[in-house]
């Protein structure tokens, strides 16, 4: 497509305009009406105005395409790229976080860390992702004196494998999203030009979204066992029909949901164990004051200093 195309839309959207889209199978004529000046109304900031009335106040000039660029848009393949595109942003942040908010849930559920070693990654199992997800735990969690009694189950030993490969998808389909949106046609548009297939990223929306279901089971299924502390045996599928692009756009959103419960759940039961700890000190504190004879000044004196500081410690966690 021309640039033209490109600057006439970045125009119509920062102006606050819209076309109105009545049903997704029409969306890209209707797209097309709106460039060439023949749509009748338009949405600005919200509101259905006319549409020669609304790009007219912006100073944005109508154009006619040409026949490979009027048959691209009809078949709604800006479609599939703006939302392939959308999916991986929103992915490349989620997966910046999710090693961060299992190593937090690790804590808070007390499972040691040995599934994380690097001997079962390095060296058994040699994935690219799936070590560099085992190296994150191992180091946000070394020197943990939470993560140091259970036995670790299946939710939080699979995390490197989970993570890693979802890193590993998401920074390829970054690249060849990019390399795609870089692509032109060989001189001038006309019968013998190809066109825009957007087969390679509706393959990579598939891969996305399978890798958002992914991220969301593994999180569902750790928060389950803080919850219960026990393994659930049920695991919901996070669920988007794939001829529904408002469905496929709450993949995203509905995984970042899932990770946010998690997280705060998380914290909130670190939280309680650490209230729990001051209790036990305080309690110690206490009991060792009492049972100090008078010859032992000293270590009264420390006990009690021991004691305040604990108090006022759970003060401000209070």
């Amino acid at each position: 497509m021309r640039s033209q195309i490109m600057k006439f839309l970045m125009a119509m959207s920062n102006a606050g305009i819209s076309p109105c889209f009545t049903n997704e199978l029409e969306a890209g004529e209707q797209l097309v009406k709106t460039i060439e000046g023949s749509a009748s109304w338009c949405y600005k900031d919200g509101k259905i105005v006319s549409a020669n009335d609304a790009f007219g106040a912006a100073n944005i000039s109508f154009f006619q395409l040409n026949k490979v660029e009027v048959d691209s848009l009809s078949m709604g393949q800006f479609f599939v790229t703006g939302l392939t595109c959308l999916i991986i942003a929103g992915l490349t942040n989620v997966i910046k976080v999710v090693d961060v908010i299992a190593a937090l849930s690790c804590e808070a559920a007390q499972v040691n860390v040995h599934s994380f070693d690097a001997s079962n990654f390095e060296v058994c199992r040699p994935q690219r992702g799936q070590m560099a997800s085992a190296f994150n735990m191992r180091n946000m969690l070394e020197g943990s004196k939470c993560s140091v009694e259970k036995s670790c189950v299946s939710c939080f030993q699979r995390i490197p494998q989970v993570h890693g490969p979802a890193a590993e998808l998401i920074k390829n389909a970054r690249k060849s999203a990019e390399i795609e949106l870089n692509s032109y046609e060989a001189g001038l548009l006309g019968p013998e030009s190809p066109g825009n297939d957007p087969s390679q990223l509706s393959l990579l929306l598939s891969s996305l979204v399978s890798c958002a279901d992914l991220l969301w089971t593994n999180s569902w299924q750790r928060l389950t066992y803080l919850e219960s502390s026990g393994e659930c045996d049920v695991v919901p599928v996070l669920s988007c029909p794939t001829n529904d692009y408002a469905g496929l756009m709450r993949t995203v959103s509905l995984t970042e949901d899932q990770l946010g419960r998690e997280l705060d759940y998380a914290l909130y039961q670190l939280a309680q164990q650490e209230k729990a700890a001051i209790d036990n000190a305080v309690k110690a504190g206490i009991g060792a004051v009492k049972t100090k004879g008078p010859d032992d000044n000293n270590a009264s004196i420390e006990a009690q200093k021991a004691f305040n500081e604990k108090a006022q410690h759970r003060a401000a966690l209070d």
